[in-house]
């Protein structure tokens, strides 16, 4: 026997049923929750989001087969919503009939007596028609049938002039059914919809109706927020004021910025800043992220944006807060440029926040807050819209400080912390970062917790030799997971029973609160005073080693950990170098009372191996700015202008961690000398950072240094003052300078030597040899490394005798090693000079 044909003669499977079902349910329930794009499920919306649909089988149907599944989804729909109101209407008619009355009903008996013969006849006419159009429908549609009959029966009772019935005798019954089914589903349709329209202030819930976002009693104020004062004057002199105080901007007859953006790398704050302008502002707050404003049918993105816009209008005082806002209003690119859904909708934003101008009612304004971390990547129509723009930097190692004494507020410490040292350990680390040190601190005192109540219990338990002595060696580490949680399953049931109440289960096992916080009791009730109150420095140093932060996540260093002690001799370099970036760097006051403005940059130049690197280092951790360290190669690409742009953006991103040092090494493969027999391409990247080095754009807080072995191939332009304005040569150490060096990297390197007096005399003797003249700094490093293998090879790695290095192992790296610059190319060097 054949399947019944379903809507317009075609079988639906029951999977691809079900799945329509589904997709009508999640809309009809984001319809009715008010969430912003959310749409009427109609038969052209479940189409659409069906054919979106790429891991089953419904998506591949055709769209007509589609209409007709939608369609038969939606009246089943339909029918179940009548037949249940249907069936309360029924239930609160008995429930009034059953209880007890006056006169009410004997009054009202004539009046349906009086209008029953008029009614009579069409209503009974109707009736008997739709119940054969049941029956028909019944027929083909099985179990669907009896909630059609409710709902025509029902709308057949309320109105009955409008219905379109079959006459006796007549075809085409089922199609009847439909059909009345339809007008019934559009018309409550029409009703819900003129019902929203007419909603007051309370709120609309019809289409396209958006809601103010609800913030948390404990949410995010102003007091939660540290390391970022002058960011919160800004917002509350340009969002607080307009919103709370807009009469004072209408008595002066002046008018608010309408936009603000701020912009700033991931992880500083940009959300954390809105939800706490909007906590202190206590005005209707629209929260909307920009890729939850897309919709998948063309014109519905663009009306999302309006209906946010409309309603924070009708709600005026408001706030409008637009995260990740290059997602609706991105700038053209060379890949192909937008599409007309991309241009519509910035379009559509321009022309909304340029409404508030014209439509805000005066003491009432809508301010529209945005945040982004590519605002370079914004379209410049929508970026002219933002008059104010704040950056949001990375913070420093005093905002640090602050932010750690905010987010551990209420936390119990041990005696040995120290925020402002934790504060130095973390350079480069943004809100986001310092939150995730916090927490796998925490996570890290709750394993020594945990690790010291499971050593004394497995003091204290009875060992279960003939199971240990049955497990084979694979599943030791799995015998011992059970055995800790059947230990610690035993300690908590028995410190239950014994305390009698089980609120106190968190508490007791970590041992915080209180002043039982020093004794966690073990199974047989004894209490050990000795564990761990509070989290230790050790576990905020594991967990700042362990967190990776937000600048080394995106390709980019951060402070180095190399300092001045590591680096030996270079007295006459380091002063230079403090007078030129550390300074204005930690002083600016001192300079600015003087006229100094800090200098543009510096180039190091001198034969390999001297230490130019190291130098750049110690500078950037001596000043405590982020570093950035870029080979030049690095930024090389075949393709036409992608260097260029990989170089504009390097200077963003320094900007954006403002203060922050750019070291470039072996700048000569970026900066050639501009010539013919050169290409173009290497000319536009010479520009390019010419333009970055001394361009229009403000430059405060960003120091470059360069590094060459090469300086007769770098660009004279790139040496003029204002760009690498101070070359200094970074040459061959001297005798003392010599000695001087390999102390420090004997130091460095057996920081644990019982005799390093003996050891110090004996290397100065080594570096004042005439052996080592010319040997730069890795020169004396690969000699000491040449000594330390000598002495392995002398006593040999099984013998029980520990190495040290001798006179013998220092005389033979001597006879090995080579300084690695000839005197030819030292000479030449001495000419550059």
């Amino acid at each position: 026997m054949a399947p019944p044909a379903g809507k317009n003669g075609f079988v639906f499977r029951r999977e691809e049923e079900r799945k329509a079902e589904e997709v009508a349910a999640e809309l009809d329930d984001d319809y009715k929750a008010g969430k912003p794009g959310a749409v009427r499920p109609t038969v052209s919306v479940l189409v659409s989001r069906l054919q979106q649909i790429r891991n089953h089988a419904v998506g591949r149907q055709k769209k007509k087969y589609l209409e007709a599944l939608a369609e038969t989804v939606l009246d089943a729909r339909f029918a179940a919503t009548v037949a249940a109101q249907a069936a309360e209407e029924a239930a609160a008619q008995a429930a009034a009939a059953a209880a007890p009355t006056a006169a009410a009903p004997t009054a009202a008996a004539p009046t349906a007596a009086a209008e029953t013969p008029a009614s009579q006849p069409n209503t009974n006419g109707t009736r008997s028609a739709l119940e054969s159009t049941t029956a028909m429908d019944t027929t083909l549609d099985g179990a669907a049938a009896a909630p059609a009959e409710g709902e025509v029966a029902a709308d057949a009772a309320a109105v009955p002039s409008r219905k379109r019935v079959r006459r006796p005798g007549s075809e085409g019954g089922t199609a009847n059914g439909r059909i009345l089914r339809r007008r019934k589903r559009r018309r409550q349709e029409e009703n819900s919809s003129d019902d929203s329209d007419s909603d007051g202030e309370g709120g609309r819930k019809g289409k396209g109706a958006v809601a103010p976002t609800k913030l948390s009693a404990d949410g995010p104020t102003f007091a939660d927020i540290a390391g970022m004062d002058d960011i919160l004057r800004d917002l509350i002199r340009l969002v607080w004021m307009p919103l709370r105080r807009g009469f004072d901007f209408r008595a002066s007859g002046s008018r608010p910025n309408e936009a603000v953006l701020l912009y700033g790398p991931s992880g500083c704050g940009k959300t954390l800043l809105a939800n706490a302008v909007a906590a202190e502002a206590r005005v209707p707050f629209f929260s909307v992220s920009g890729p939850s404003l897309i919709g998948g049918v063309s014109g519905e993105s663009e009306n999302n944006i309006r209906n946010i816009f409309d309603e924070a209008l009708r709600q005026a005082p408001s706030l409008i807060f637009l995260d990740a806002i290059e997602a609706l209003a991105s700038k053209q690119d060379n890949s192909g440029g937008k599409g007309p859904m991309e241009m519509r909708m910035a379009l559509t934003l321009t022309s909304c926040i340029d409404r508030l101008n014209a439509e805000a009612n005066v003491g009432k304004y809508v301010i529209v807050l945005a945040a982004t971390n590519k605002a370079d990547s914004l379209d410049p129509l929508v970026r002219r819209r933002f008059g104010v723009e704040i950056a949001v930097r990375m913070p420093s190692q005093d905002a640090r400080e602050r932010i750690l004494q905010t987010m551990t507020r209420g936390m119990q410490f041990a005696e040995d912390v120290d925020l402002k040292d934790i504060a130095r350990m973390t350079p480069g680390f943004v809100g986001g970062d310092l939150q995730n040190v916090v927490k796998t601190a925490q996570l890290n005192f709750m394993d020594v917790k945990l690790d010291q109540i499971l050593s004394q219990l497995r003091a204290t338990a009875p060992t279960d030799t003939e199971h240990a002595a049955a497990q084979e060696p694979s599943d030791e580490v799995s015998h011992n997971v059970q055995r800790d949680i059947r230990l610690l399953n035993a300690h908590e049931d028995e410190r239950v029973l014994a305390s009698g109440d089980a609120s106190g289960t968190a508490a007791a096992a970590i041992g915080l609160p209180g002043d039982e916080s020093k004794a966690v009791m073990i199974g047989d009730g004894t209490v050990t005073p000795t564990m761990t109150v509070g989290i230790t420095a050790q576990n905020f140093r594991d967990a700042a080693l362990s967190v990776l932060p937000a600048a080394k996540r995106e390709g980019f260093s951060t402070i180095p950990n190399t300092t001045w002690k590591q680096v030996g001799a270079m007295e006459i370099l380091r002063k230079k170098l403090e007078m030129s970036i550390i300074g204005p760097i930690r002083y600016p006051d001192k300079y600015a009372a003087v006229g100094q403005k800090p200098m543009g940059g510096i180039l190091l130049w001198g034969p390999p191996g001297c230490g130019k690197t190291l130098v750049a280092k110690a500078v950037a951790n001596e000043s405590k700015a982020n570093f950035i360290s870029i080979r030049g190669p690095e930024l090389l690409n075949k393709w036409v202008g992608e260097s260029e742009r990989a170089l504009r953006e390097l200077f963003e991103r320094a900007r954006a961690m403002a203060p922050c040092i750019i070291f470039f090494d072996e700048m000569d493969a970026l900066a050639a000398k501009r010539d013919d027999a050169r290409s173009d391409g290497s000319a536009r990247i010479v520009n390019t950072l010419l333009t970055e080095l001394d361009g229009v754009v403000d430059r405060t807080g960003l120091f470059v240094i360069g590094a060459t072995n090469r300086p007769d191939i770098i660009d004279p332009a790139l040496k003029r003052p204002g760009r690498l304005g101070e070359s200094i040569f970074v040459g061959p150490p001297t005798a003392e300078d010599r000695v001087a060096i390999l102390q420090t990297l004997y130091r460095n390197a057996i920081p644990g030597d019982p005799d390093m007096a003996a050891a110090m005399d004996a290397l100065r003797g080594v570096a004042l040899d005439e052996r080592c003249t010319g040997f730069s700094g890795a020169d004396l490093d690969h000699l000491l490394r040449t000594a330390g293998k000598n002495s392995l090879d002398r006593t040999g790695l099984h013998s029980a005798e520990m190495p040290r290095i001798n006179a013998d192992d220092w005389e033979q790296a001597l006879r090995e090693t080579q300084p690695s610059t000839s005197l030819a190319e030292l000479r030449r060097y001495e000419k550059l000079h």
